[in-house]
């Protein structure tokens, strides 16, 4: 409230002095906390002892997104374009730092830097004279020295260290720790992870916290729940899965199925504001890399007692779905529960059950329900509009060295969807039972595609021959699920799916419901995952204390949810970039292997330094345009490239044959080059002899009206 009071002020007669400001406060302390969170998130500036709002000085917010040798990339808030900024014009900022941004003339410069995240860095250690330096990856521009004061080190040796302070073009450092080589096995993976500010260990207080948790189940919590320790009830998750937070069940009915989803307790053990629950929240959400797993809760948590493992006592919370013949949930009801899992199934065993269709016991005859529900289930939801864009997961296989030996494009297969079938059906009954209580709720959403966006899907369908008629001023899911399903077995249906995909808003958390535009459902959240997503740690708490405790009192809820929902979404980006710049990386360590390999692909992007291919293994690399016999330049809308004197063009979702020139693990780059360009579509000159004659003879003209009438001709 006070802070909008803040903002109003602010907007209605421009800066304030400090007791001014203060002077709209009963308590001071509260006053400094708001006052420190509007300045922390860009709201308002202080300019020569008075505040104020950024616009008043014609500045905008902004993240550095990329940085190069000698420039970078900031995202401005609201804006879809990217801005360039030259190297000098950083002003000391560094990637991710979030920045006021001042237009000098055509450019752009920081003004300031009201947020730095990163307190430590991590790179080789290099010598220069006498001093010793860092060489850090993809921080700052090259220009940019981190000199590290208290520590000699070997050459390449890799190091953290703790920022001190900026000093124009220099950053001092301080030692931390030593990693060793920088080509030790794991630094690689442990470089990116904390170049993006992801937590190395928990804090003592946590660790202390943890050593107090019991982990037997009491008689007497036991009694305060229903008891469903003898139901035949499983896990299902992937062969290298360690933290199991759903189970499963279901039996037949007179009018259909029941089935059960049996979800971890988390919020039993982990009390809101606890050092866990605090730690738990800095983090958002488990972070999945190849050999390792970055995990919101301690392991004791994690994969000791609150993990669904086989043959132990666990507690849950259960929704129980009677089901109709029809896949539809005619009732529901969510309660606390035991369970003690039956079995700890994979995915492939429960993929081998499906396709043999001869059941050898009751888990196995258990599978097979299951999965005859969850298809009607899926109808049911495909009816309404759910799209499938299912583009493949790229799956990297490494060696005990953790180097990567081989890479595929794989799909999701029915086992899979059956689960994912039954926690959507699931997130949707918790989301809509707290919903029509009327009382706050964190949805998580997925809003309704920006016109322009569909405009531009619209204009590739038409450029790639095929006709469009989505709406842009109000598309629906049914319009975009039947476009994909009609092209995706096409030769372009990954480039397709690709730019559906972009068109999409992406989905996020917040209290105020939206729907989920790609789920084409109204109402939908998080529930499933509490072990590994504090957004469903939040849910189990509501469903607490709504649910169980029967306690209404939401005073302050609605604006703690807001805060969450914000900080939870951030940090699910931030865990879904680490994936990406790790499969990026040991992708390009893998290809390293296959320099001068011929290979084939899909042309998937282009932009003005080239085409970007996704080869048939799914990794995608550069054909840049100066290696090409032409000058290439790309179209607006980015689909098509087409060739100066040559008019060759290359178009999205075009395959081309491909030679591995070159590929990198240090900058994860991977360069390509056509094994055989295109033919021009000039005609050819008529050959002519010797002979002098005019007809024959090419006069050169440079003259304006030369040139203008040759292309009359």
């Amino acid at each position: 409230m006070y802070m909008n009071k803040i903002i109003n002020e602010l907007k209605t007669n421009g800066r304030h002095s400090y007791n001014e400001l203060a002077a709209l406060y009963d308590d001071d302390s509260q006053f400094q906390d708001e006052l420190a969170h509007l300045f922390n998130n860009g709201l308002i500036i202080e300019h020569y002892g008075k505040i104020l709002l950024p616009e008043h000085l014609n500045l905008v917010r902004a993240e550095i997104v990329s940085v190069k040798q000698t420039f970078a990339f900031a995202a401005i808030e609201g804006e879809e374009e990217d801005v360039h900024l030259e190297s000098h014009a950083l002003n000391s900022a560094l990637l991710g730092d979030l920045v006021f941004l001042e237009r000098r003339r055509k450019n752009y410069a920081v003004y300031s830097i009201y947020k730095r995240v990163h307190e430590k860095v991590i790179g080789e250690i290099y010598h220069l004279g006498k001093n010793t330096y860092l060489q850090v990856n993809s921080l700052a521009p090259s220009d940019v020295a981190f000199e590290l004061s208290d520590y000699e080190g070997e050459e390449e040796e890799l190091v953290i260290a703790k920022i001190k302070s900026y000093e124009g073009s220099k950053v001092r450092t301080s030692f931390l720790k030593s990693l060793g080589a920088k080509n030790a096995p794991g630094n690689d993976i442990t470089r990116i992870l904390i170049e993006e500010n992801v937590p190395e260990v928990f804090p003592a207080e946590v660790d202390l916290q943890v050593s107090s948790i019991p982990y037997e189940i009491s008689k007497a919590e036991i009694k305060n729940r229903q008891d469903l320790r003898d139901q035949l009830i499983v896990t299902i998750d992937g062969e290298e899965a360690r933290d199991f937070d759903d189970a499963v069940s279901v039996r037949k009915t007179g009018s259909g199925y029941e089935i059960g989803v049996h979800i971890a307790d988390v919020s039993y053990y982990v009390n809101e504001g606890s050092p866990i629950d605090l730690e738990a929240y800095e983090r958002g959400t488990s972070i999945y890399v190849l050999d390792r797993v970055i995990p919101m809760l301690p392991f004791a948590l994690s994969n000791g007692i609150c993990s669904l493992k086989e043959g132990e006592d666990r507690l849950t919370i259960s929704v129980i779905m009677n089901i109709d013949q029809y896949g539809q949930v005619r009732s529901s009801k969510i309660l606390p529960s035991v369970i003690k899992s039956k079995g700890r199934l994979t995915y492939t065993y429960v993929q081998d059950v499906i396709e043999r269709n001869k059941p050898e016991n009751d888990i196995e005859k258990m599978l097979l329900l299951l999965d005859e529900v969850a298809n009607k289930i899926r109808k049911n939801r495909i009816r309404r509009g759910a799209i499938d864009l299912d583009l493949g997961e790229l799956h990297i296989k490494t060696n005990k060295e953790g180097k990567a030996i081989d890479v595929q494009l794989k799909k999701g297969i029915e086992s899979e969807n059956l689960i994912e079938d039954l926690m959507v059906l699931t997130n949707e009954v918790v989301a809509e039972t707290i919903t029509n209580k009327k009382l706050p709720m964190l949805y998580r959403i997925h809003e309704q595609p920006e016109g322009q966006r569909i405009d531009n899907l619209n204009y590739l369908l038409k450029r790639l021959g095929h006709r469009s008629d989505l709406n842009p001023k109000g598309v629906k899911p049914k319009d975009m699920q039947i476009l994909v399903n009609k092209y995706k077995n096409e030769p372009e249906g990954p480039v397709i799916m690709e730019a559906s995909l972009r068109s999409l808003a992406k989905a996020r958390y917040a209290p105020i419901n939206h729907g989920h535009f790609g789920l084409a459902s109204t109402c939908y959240t998080h529930f499933t995952s509490p072990i590994r997503r504090y957004p469903d740690l939040i849910i189990h708490r509501l469903i607490r204390k709504y649910l169980f405790n029967n306690d209404k009192d939401i005073e302050g809820l609605k604006k703690y949810l807001t805060k969450a929902g914000e900080q939870t979404s951030d940090l699910e980006r931030r865990a879904i970039k680490i994936e990406r710049l790790v499969n990026d990386m040991k992708s390009a360590e893998f290809m390293e292997t296959l320099v001068g390999e011929t290979m084939h692909g899909m042309i998937t992007g282009l932009a003005n330094s080239g085409m970007f291919v996704q080869l048939d293994n799914g990794v995608s690399g550069l054909i840049r345009f100066d290696t090409m016999s032409d000058y290439y330049k790309v179209d607006e809308a980015g689909i098509s490239a087409r060739g100066r004197r040559s008019k060759v063009e290359y178009m999205l979702g075009e395959r081309v044959e491909v030679v591995i020139s070159a590929a990198s693990k240090e900058t994860s780059n991977i360069d390509l080059i056509l094994k055989e360009e295109k033919k021009s579509k000039t005609r050819k000159k008529k050959e002519t002899s010797g002979k002098s004659n005019r007809k024959n003879r090419t006069y050169r003209n440079t003259s304006r009206k030369g040139r203008k009438n040759r292309r009359k001709r």
